[in-house]
């Protein structure tokens, strides 16, 4: 890799401290109580300000292996890690022009290049509330990042690295993953464990994961659906990192595990960030469809509880006035069956299957009211505005 013709600094020992507390996120209807990994304890209301960056499309070096599987595991290893960097936030105070111990509150996480002129991901609570951002780069490199785009709805950010060009990590295919296959994380656990990287298989697909997203209305509690489960270890400070398969491209993004238990960590999909990335890049936000409904899959509990002449579906709890399910006609009772022709066979794929539909599309539904049939239909509204993003 060319090294950068920029002044660098090193960080010295003492400035890796162990990162002592976590976000703890409590748990409710249709969400995984959890915490997020890599978010310092410290609670501040200021949010970092996006900074505008190139709207040109990434440009990505290759860091995959070849798709016959000719290489081992360590081969990955080895091409990966340099697109990984450990991700320090300030609340406030600054870090140092040379050397010494950063001045205020620091957070930390991992990120990944995914362009090689300094772009990368990572988890938006990762960079959340911090006036001041650096990475330390593979080498040892201490680098000043800016945000390019936040997304709290999918708890993804973008930020850029002057500089490079950089190793960057190719990003994948997270449609045809399957339980059972092998993934690699890797990530800066409790801060002062750069470069750690850990092995697994995708244990579960399609779960949930909290997150709530600060509106001028208020907070929201909209979880992170269609997410990975995997058993390969994460801790606090593995946010943000790459989840990779076995040939070295990123599948999706570690994001936090189970409170309480070992072994169940959750990723994004790549495939979700992906449909967002452009957006992120050229805008600094994005949009995401709101059906304004709480509900619950259709069970064997909820069939006798609720006495309905269905089997599957998604049963409506709550809705939310001036919403796209309110303006579609749908009522607290019914039982969602179809969304735009798709079924709802397993448990909460309503949620997954609105995160694909574009804001503005039409959105038609079929509900089973009663035991009858009825189709309605209503323009699928976006989510209300993250607060900060200006």
């Amino acid at each position: 890799m060319r090294q950068p013709e920029t002044p660098t600094l090193r960080i010295p020992i003492h400035f890796y401290v162990l990162l002592v507390a976590a976000v703890v996120l409590a748990g409710g209807v249709g969400t995984l109580g959890g915490y997020f990994a890599g978010r310092s304890s410290t609670s501040q209301t200021q949010i970092v300000e996006i900074t505008s960056a190139s709207t040109t499309e990434p440009q990505q070096i290759a860091a995959t292996l070849p798709a016959d599987g000719s290489r081992t595991t360590q081969d990955v290893i080895e091409r990966s890690l340099p697109a990984v960097v450990t991700i320090f936030g300030l609340t406030d105070g600054e870090f140092p022009s040379e050397g010494g111990s950063p001045r205020g509150p620091v957070s930390a996480g991992s990120g990944f290049f995914f362009s090689e002129d300094g772009l990368l991901l990572t988890n938006n609570h990762v960079v959340r509330d911090r006036e001041s951002l650096r990475v330390i780069l593979y080498n040892g490199e201490f680098r000043k990042a800016v945000i390019v785009g936040r997304d709290p709805y999918m708890d993804t950010a973008v930020l850029r690295v002057e500089g490079g060009p950089f190793r960057a990590l190719t990003l994948g295919d997270s449609k045809g993953l399957q339980p059972g296959d092998p993934v690699i994380a890797i990530g800066s656990p409790l801060r002062n464990f750069q470069g750690t990287v850990t092995q697994g298989i995708v244990s579960g697909l399609g779960r949930r994961f909290p997150n709530r997203v600060n509106t001028a209305d208020g907070e929201l509690r909209i979880d992170l659906v269609g997410m990975i489960q995997i058993d390969a270890a994460l801790n606090n400070g593995n946010s943000g990192g790459p989840l990779l398969d076995k040939y070295g491209a990123v599948i999706g993004m570690n994001t936090g595990r189970e409170q309480g238990a070992d072994g169940i960590g959750f990723a994004i999909p790549i495939a979700h960030i992906k449909q967002h990335l452009s957006a992120l890049i050229t805008n600094g936000r994005t949009q995401h469809g709101y059906l304004g409904i709480r509900f619950r899959p259709v069970n064997d509990d909820v069939i006798v509880e609720q006495d309905l002449k269905v089997d599957r579906g998604a049963y409506i709890v709550e809705l939310v006035a001036e919403s796209t399910a309110a303006a579609a006609g749908i009522q607290v009772g019914d039982v969602v069956l179809t969304i735009n022709g798709e079924e709802m066979n397993q448990g909460f794929s309503l949620g997954e299957k609105v995160f694909e539909i574009p804001v503005g599309a039409t959105v038609v539904f079929t509900v089973d009211r009663d035991g009858e049939r009825l189709e309605l239909s209503a323009p699928l509204q976006a989510r209300p505005e993250p607060v900060g993003l200006d």
